[in-house]
């Protein structure tokens, strides 16, 4: 038991580090029409200051990633609750974001999109990246946790853009994979 909260720790601390999201936007009022609200649920943890960190983390990585594929419309993190009129929910349910036995940084998540309408499971994502392939130390561990929690989030972005749902223009089939 003591084992799985040192790693937790330590995976925390890693979230943390490698969370230099380079993204610079204005403020975004969390219900203003057309916006993207985002919830992340996070497992529970030892420390539940550790679970918004790890939260704040994925929030930065999901706002990289959809600019980056070309989504343009305004992006928010919001706390439970049901999306405010004329926004979309997209609601992320972390499952593991760890080192395995081999190595390798797994992030796996579940998420669901909601509008006014309609709730849309999208079913289990899953990024992997190789440990190796980055420099040694602490911040080249922590590049690898953000390249597995992006190539998860490339996948989310071409289910969320499939849907139809979303309150802001994607331009279908634009996605620039890495």
């Amino acid at each position: 038991m003591k084992r799985s909260h040192f790693f937790l720790s330590l995976l925390v601390g890693i979230v943390l580090l490698a969370s230099g999201c380079t993204t610079v936007a204005p403020p975004v009022t969390p219900t203003a029409p057309g916006t993207l609200q985002v919830n992340i649920n996070v497992p529970p943890t030892w420390q539940p200051l550790l679970e918004d960190d790890i939260a704040a983390a994925l929030v930065g990585h999901l706002t990289d990633v959809f600019r980056h594929d070309g989504y343009s419309g305004p992006l928010a993190e919001v706390s439970r609750g049901e999306p405010s009129p004329g926004c979309v929910l997209l609601t992320l349910n972390l499952v593991e974001w760890r080192m395995d036995h081999s190595g390798n940084i797994n992030c796996t998540f579940s998420a669901s999109l909601q509008n006014a309408r309609e709730t849309r499971q999208l079913g289990l994502f899953n990024g992997m990246a190789l440990r190796w392939a980055n420099p040694p130390g602490r911040f080249g561990l922590g590049d690898t946790y953000g390249a597995a929690a992006e190539d998860a989030l490339h996948e989310l972005y071409r289910a969320v853009e499939k849907t139809g749902l979303m309150p802001a223009p994607m331009p279908v089939g634009t996605t620039n994979t890495q």
